[in-house]
């Protein structure tokens, strides 16, 4: 029996096909330009979950969350230029999964394959349980949890439909405005909230540093350190994305433009909401408001919920549709009617998968935890470092400067070292916390 090739044995040439189906469909996965590419990658980073970094300033500290979120923003975009100049050297990559195989050999792939779907469908369960908190607090609780679940995961499901990213850029600037005008109105609220307080904003308790006894903290510091990192994990996406790039060198735009944003955005909304609601900042920021703001918060939220949900499926379903279908099959750009078939079946199998991941892990931290230490820890910081020191230390004129190629070496040493700690520390405490919660019954699973 005829095996298809893969994609990494072609040479650039021997993707172009001369039929008119395949050339067509080249033509629509390449159009993408760096503005849709940033557009993407902000879908793809910040969503609702970015106001759960007020309670990450509450854990660790004023101090040392503003500290953490611009040298993780920092380590987070300078690993996404290693990933990208990788996807430049190598136009033939077009999965963080590809990047794998480069380092690690098969095994490597079949296991980075792994973790990367595991991460997008997790993300997508997360964006289904973002999608319930906010149903609940529109509905002030009077439905099923587990129909606001399933509606939840029939809207991603839809929304992760278009057939390419460029096309799924058009949702992005909705997508960009949702999660703006949402951020806005959550720091005006809070800020008049605490105002009216008995004794203003004077009154709202808040700390340089984490409170309390540190020992007794260390694992809530842990955790809080995973979430601020998880606000940073987009890169995983970045091969894909970039596959549809019109011109691939221009990510470095998109790169800056994400990771100035990120970092900006991020110190903002971490430290006002914590100045403003204090110690008692909820685990989602937003269920800190009033129950009016709350609902009107939610409402405009709604879009960048699903959105970016969205984002993380519809990525899950073309990495493992991209590897059913050959490069150079007839079914490749989704144009035919088994291709078409092949994709609703994709997604609603990534979607579903999403739902009942967030009806078993419904407490918010730890679901964000549990992303952030088992996956977003390698494919942000761990994989990168070792990407520069086996491909790019010795080839790039960067490097040929002997104080330069130390010290960036130094910088990727640092950064491994990091990952490795957010990977095997992080996930300790994550597990631990989950126990915690379980036994304690402080996390129960949702229903009626």
């Amino acid at each position: 029996m005829r095996t298809e090739p893969s994609l990494l044995t072609l040479a650039p040439e021997e993707m172009l096909d001369s039929s008119p189906e395949r050339r067509d469909g080249a033509a629509i996965f390449n159009k993408m330009s760096w503005q849709r590419l940033a557009v993407c990658l902000i879908c793809e980073a910040i969503a609702l979950g970015v106001l759960s970094l007020p309670k990450a300033f509450a854990t660790l500290g004023m101090v040392l969350g503003v500290f953490s979120t611009v040298i993780m923003g920092v380590m987070a975009t300078y690993t996404a230029l290693i990933v990208g100049e990788m996807k430049c050297r190598y136009p033939q990559i077009t999965s963080y999964p590809d990047l794998a195989k480069m380092m690690f050999g098969k095994v490597g792939y079949v296991i980075v394959a792994i973790m990367m779907t595991g991460l997008l469908v997790l993300s997508t369960g997360s964006h289904v349980l973002t999608g319930i908190m906010a149903f609940q607090a529109l509905s002030s609780h009077s439905v099923c949890s587990v129909y606001f679940g399933l509606l939840s995961a029939f809207l991603l499901f839809l929304l992760g439909l278009p057939k390419t990213f460029h096309r799924m850029a058009i949702l992005a600037y909705i997508d960009f405005a949702s999660i703006t005008a949402a951020v806005v109105v959550a720091v005006v609220a809070a800020s008049v909230e605490s105002a009216k307080k008995p004794g203003g904003l004077a009154a709202t308790e808040w700390y340089a540093f984490p409170p309390g006894n540190a020992n007794s903290n260390f694992v809530e510091c842990t955790i809080a350190l995973t979430n601020i990192a998880l606000a940073y994990a987009y890169v995983h996406c970045l091969p894909s994305f970039m596959s549809e790039l019109h011109r691939p060198v221009d990510y470095r735009k998109s790169v800056m433009a994400l990771g100035t944003f990120q970092i900006v955005m991020y110190t903002l909304i971490g430290s006002t909401l914590y100045y403003f609601k204090g110690v008692d900042v909820k685990d989602m920021s937003l269920q800190s408001l009033n129950p009016t703001m709350q609902k009107v918060v939610f409402g405009l939220a709604l879009p960048v919920i699903f959105i970016s949900g969205s984002i993380n499926s519809h990525t899950a379903a073309r990495f493992v549709y991209n590897h059913i279908f050959a490069v150079n099959s007839v079914h490749r750009y989704i144009n035919t009617r088994m291709g078409y078939l092949m994709w609703l079946t994709l997604n609603g199998g990534v979607t579903l998968i999403a739902f009942i991941s967030a009806e078993v892990i419904p407490s918010f931290p730890t679901f964000l935890g549990l992303k952030a230490a088992l996956f977003s820890a390698c494919f942000s910081f761990t994989f990168p470092t070792i990407m520069f020191f086996k491909f790019i230390r010795y080839e790039s004129k960067r490097c040929i400067n002997i104080k330069a190629k130390y010290s960036e070496s130094v910088a990727n040493v640092l950064i491994f070292g990091f990952g490795a700690f957010m990977f095997f520390v992080g996930s300790s405490c994550v597990g631990y916390s989950l126990v915690h919660q379980y036994k304690h019954g402080i996390a129960v699973p949702f229903g009626c």
